[in-house]
């Protein structure tokens, strides 16, 4: 349960599990029914570079946007 960010970013692009806001009580429990149905759907994708959420790749995309505006 994670409002929108990097944590809700790891967990949606590795496909290691799925970001929910904890007022989507329908949500989660369909995402924990389909899981327990069928595990091959939790399909972790390893080809996504963790070092993309290291603080210091975080901290260099935040720059990015800041000299945006």
């Amino acid at each position: 349960l994670t409002d929108e960010g990097a944590a809700a970013d790891f967990v949606n692009s590795t496909g290691v599990g799925k970001a929910f806001h904890s007022s989507d009580i329908p949500g989660i429990m369909e995402f924990i029914r389909q899981s327990f149905d069928n595990p091959e759907s939790l399909n972790f994708k390893k080809d996504i570079l963790l070092s993309d959420f290291s603080l210091k790749s975080i901290t260099q995309r935040l720059v990015v946007h800041l000299n945006r505006i």
